[in-house]
């Protein structure tokens, strides 16, 4: 606008006016901070202001930055100094929420909308930054900046200052463990480990991530956006994935595990999460669950049914293609060596033990014989105080003791090949023979639901009676 040699959009740089612009010394350019002035006195001083001539003969620039920070009488001040600007004077309203100005202010302006800088041109302005200060930075690293600043410089240029005052390399490690992030690789492990429905894993990844520093929340966002790329690489759509550090191969065996279901599932429950973490007490123990969840998809609403349908599936096609063997069922010779049917509605795999002495009821009645019996089995895991035992299963069933969970959610915390093994060791002298212990969701309802649900899973049992694996 002040520019000397006039040269069309572009300052020249070199002249009074640049040079004095560029130092902070040219008078006729004014910047003003509306978070701070936003009253109908700053616009009243505005507009005495406004009214004198340049100092240099060329025009007076106002910059009002967060310009939607003004007050409602403040803009209507200002919008009589727009409706009849004096001749030399220009207003530049920057602001990065441009619905929160009022339609009269707008339809007064010409609008320029910036949009975000893509990430491979942050980057490579961050690499030349750090060549020209002597910042040892690597392309990772870069990579990493970018992806954080959320396409603006300016952020990118703030992050790599601070980077820089740690000495040493700034790579992709290094920014993660400044800024209390997870690392890409450590971010696809937890990946993989919930595709394939590895709790432990991904519970181990998340104590290595917590004990070095990095925050709950951090982590479970890095995850939705890395299950977000996964569905993007899943869908083929060649657009700009928003997480670093990992590339579309390392995501391709993720989504190649995962149905859109799924994933739909994963990001909600990350997100629900998330924002839970605001308020919660524990954010650790909260993530744990979360993970939990993500691996073994329960409840009743329309999201997590989907979830396990769509593993159902995956699972079928696998099988059905030959990409997945399955464990066909051992014949049994004699009718002695015969095992027993596990209850139909067993939800997880029975751990038997072999015939053991039984021990004597002596005075006892039924239900204190099933009391001392909880006891044992309480003394192996604490969680079974919140569960139920079912003393008709146990007692009149043929070698089976059948343990009803409350919840799925439950369930799913106790069941452990390692606890069944446990259990049917105290159980076996209660019984006095081979115990088969399972583990199921008690109440009707849920039956019902489970069995809705998989109602077309149980026929393709039926109709294939050598596949005796299918989980």
């Amino acid at each position: 606008i002040n520019c000397t040699p006039k040269v069309p959009a572009s300052p020249c740089g070199v002249c009074e006016t640049c040079t004095g612009i560029e130092e902070g010394e040219f008078l006729d350019v004014i910047e003003m901070d509306a978070a701070s002035n936003n009253g109908i006195d700053d616009m009243r001083d505005l507009k005495e202001k406004s009214i004198y001539n340049p100092s240099s003969g060329g025009k007076k620039v106002y910059i009002i930055d967060e310009v939607h920070m003004l007050s409602t009488s403040a803009f209507n001040g200002f919008l009589k100094l727009l409706e009849e600007p004096p001749g030399p004077v220009v207003f530049i309203l920057a602001t990065p929420d441009v619905q929160k100005l009022p339609a009269t202010i707008i339809s007064r302006c010409q609008r320029f909308d910036f949009k975000r800088i893509r990430e491979e041109d942050i980057a490579a302005r961050c690499l030349y930054v750090a060549g020209e200060e002597g910042i040892d930075l690597t392309p990772g690293g870069a990579k990493k900046i970018a992806s954080l600043s959320d396409g603006a410089m300016r952020n990118a240029l703030s992050a790599l200052e601070q980077l820089a005052g740690t000495g040493g390399t700034v790579d992709e490690a290094a920014v993660a463990s400044f800024l209390g992030l997870a690392g890409s690789d450590h971010l696809v492990a937890a990946a993989n480990a919930i595709a394939v429905c590895d709790t432990a894993s991904a519970l181990r990844t998340l104590d290595e991530l917590y004990s070095r520093g990095v925050s709950a929340s951090n982590f479970l966002n890095d995850l939705s956006l890395l299950f977000r790329d996964a569905a993007v690489t899943k869908a083929e759509a060649r657009v700009e994935l928003l997480g670093s550090g990992y590339s579309r191969e390392a995501l391709e065996p993720i989504a190649a595990r995962l149905g859109y279901e799924r994933l739909i599932y994963h990001i909600g429950e990350i997100n629900e999460t998330v924002s839970r973490l605001r308020t919660s007490s524990n954010a650790r123990v909260d993530t744990e669950l979360c993970l939990i969840k993500l691996c073994n998809p329960a409840g009743k609403t329309p999201q997590a049914l989907a979830a396990r349908l769509d593993a159902v599936e995956k699972r079928l096609n696998d099988v059905l293609s030959g990409t997945v063997a399955v464990k066909a069922a051992p014949t049994p010779k004699t009718a002695e060596e015969k095992v027993p049917e596990i209850p139909k509605e067993t939800k997880a795999p029975a751990e038997v033990i072999p015939q053991a002495p039984k021990k004597p009821m002596g005075e006892l009645t039924p239900v204190k014989y099933k009391n001392e019996l909880m006891r044992e089995l309480r003394s192996v895991l604490p969680l079974l105080a919140y569960t139920q035992l079912s003393r008709a299963d146990f007692l009149e069933s043929e070698g089976y003791l059948v343990i009803l969970c409350k919840t799925e959610e439950m369930r799913n915390l106790v069941y452990s090949k390692e606890t069944l093994h446990r259990i049917a060791e105290k159980a076996a002298p209660y019984a006095g023979k081979g115990v088969e212990v399972s583990l199921r969701v008690d109440g009707e309802e849920a039956e019902a639901a489970a069995r809705d649900g998989f109602s077309e899973l149980l026929a393709f049992g039926r109709e294939n009676p050598d596949i005796a694996d299918i989980r």
